[in-house]
């Protein structure tokens, strides 16, 4: 009789724990999305919107380092995240920020100094970065082979959920109720997290073997035949890190793990210049009101709705189209939408300079024209990014790094990231005054194709590959 692969096998496993703990990991993500906006959902009210009285008004450079510091934490805490999550494991690590995360927003609500504000917000931004990859490695731990794409992409939208969550309840309540509706998700998931459980790879590679076997036979249920198997694959891959002489300082010199590391670096650094981040993320809220819109508030959920339905589409997409087909789908579609924001701020330039003689009451056309095309490129960008850009970088960690490789190299290439972002949203203002959105936008384009012409020559692909036969990918040797 022909032993059957893991692969196999696992088309049997039961998937109702699994579907538990992705539900608890949502949660998680979902504060994670929430509390990444909040900043950008409250700026104009630091600096004099609506609701001024009830923010702490910042200055152009107070504001700047404000918006800067959730990247530049985040770089810190991933850097962190890589001794926490070998140290304590992977739960341990998501219930510290989350706890993180909680404080740093009551350290901002009693905050009454810009100092004491952006200790609160750095606080909170330490805590999401420490813990925002590694639901990621859980995931990328904890299912099955055909399920790692897919449940990768799934947090990745919980992510977006929580981005749209939050511009909705912006948009029903009062801006100064949106600290305590943020840190309240991440209340909920700490109530959840006692059913989470730790990292069956993790257990391995720490010598609890029989609670890994106890944490797999919960993960695919009591009749699953290939426990034993999924154990000693880790097993197989520990030892030939082992024999390799591959250790923390030695790993440098490997190609197993420069080689996928370098891709996945390049990766995150075009999503820090593909426009999502800065300024879509951060100052969209504040376009959307400079463009005039009768609702901003409302209109501005197209950013999240657009990741939110390009994430929804994602996984289905990966089953009929390779990953590389589907990066390069997206971020040429990204880039035809950054065209179309690049001519609708043209447009409401034309239409501002041109019609400034007339009354205040006139309305004229070419403005309509300006929003609709603004609107509408908007939703075509950040439903490109959740389509394929987003989804398809976020599923690679998992796939292209070995178990003992996961948790560093993931949080390294979110540093590449976070460090691109933080660099352009500090310098970004200068940028606009200095060239203009039109310009901007043509640059954030340029990146795109570059992107795209990047994942064409060195992604590799690995639908349907088993960790040591994408192991076998990067070594040169035989499966």
């Amino acid at each position: 009789m022909v032993e059957r692969s893991i692969l196999e096998k696992q088309e049997e496993a039961s998937q109702t724990f699994l579907a538990i703990t992705m539900s608890i990991l949502v949660t998680f993500t979902t504060s994670m999305g929430a509390s990444y906006v909040y900043g950008g959902l409250t700026l104009e009210h630091h600096r004099g919107g609506e609701e001024r009285g009830s923010f702490l008004q910042l200055t152009e450079d107070e504001g700047t380092w404000y918006m800067s510091l959730v990247p530049i934490l985040n770089i810190v805490a991933s850097l962190t995240a890589f001794s926490l999550g070998e140290w304590l494991g992977r739960k341990k690590v998501l219930i510290i920020s989350t706890t993180l995360n909680i404080v740093g927003f009551v350290i901002i609500y009693f905050s009454k100094t810009f100092w004491v504000l952006a200790f609160g917000r750095g606080v909170s931004s330490f805590g999401c970065g420490t813990g925002v990859m590694m639901p990621l490695i859980l995931i990328s731990e904890i299912s099955t082979i055909r399920g790692r794409a897919p449940l990768s992409v799934l947090n990745t939208v919980s992510l977006s959920i929580g981005i749209l969550f939050s511009f909705i309840f912006l948009f029903i309540f009062p801006a100064a109720y949106l600290i305590f509706f943020t840190p309240g998700i991440s209340v909920i998931f700490l109530v959840l997290s006692p059913i989470l459980p730790e990292s069956p790879h993790f257990l391995v590679r720490k010598g609890r073997l029989e609670e890994a076997r106890a944490t797999l036979k919960k993960l695919r249920g009591a009749k699953y035949m290939g426990v034993e198997d999924e154990i000693q694959e880790v097993i197989k891959l520990k030892k030939m890190k082992e024999e390799s002489g591959t250790n923390f300082i030695s790993r440098w010199s490997k190609r197993a793990f420069l080689q996928p590391l370098s891709i996945l670096m390049v990766l995150m650094f075009f999503i820090s210049v593909n426009g999502i981040d800065c300024p879509m993320s951060f100052y969209g809220p504040s376009m959307f009101v400079e463009f005039g819109f009768s609702s901003p508030r409302l209109l501005a959920c197209v950013i999240p709705v657009g990741q939110l339905l390009g994430y929804g589409l994602a996984p289905f997409i990966m089953k009929v189209m390779s990953k590389k087909a589907q990066y390069i789908l997206a971020t040429t579609f990204m880039a035809a939408s950054l065209g179309g924001l690049a001519l609708s701020y043209q447009a409401k330039v034309t239409s501002t300079s041109s019609c400034s003689h007339l009354p205040q009451e006139t309305g004229f056309e070419p403005s309509a024209v300006a929003q609709t095309g603004f609107m509408v490129s908007s939703l075509g960008l950040t439903c490109g990014y959740g389509l394929g850009m987003g989804s398809v970088t976020y599923a690679m960690p998992g796939e292209l790094l070995s178990p003992e490789d996961k948790t560093i190299g993931i949080n390294i290439a979110q540093c590449v990231r976070m460090v691109g972002t933080a660099a352009v949203l500090k310098v970004y203002p200068l940028l606009v005054a200095a060239l203009g959105y039109p310009a901007l936008f043509l640059c954030h384009a340029g990146a795109l194709l570059a992107a795209a012409a990047f994942v064409t020559w060195f992604l590799p692909e690995t639908r349907n590959k088993s960790l040591t036969e994408i192991h076998a990918l990067f070594t040169g040797k035989q499966a």
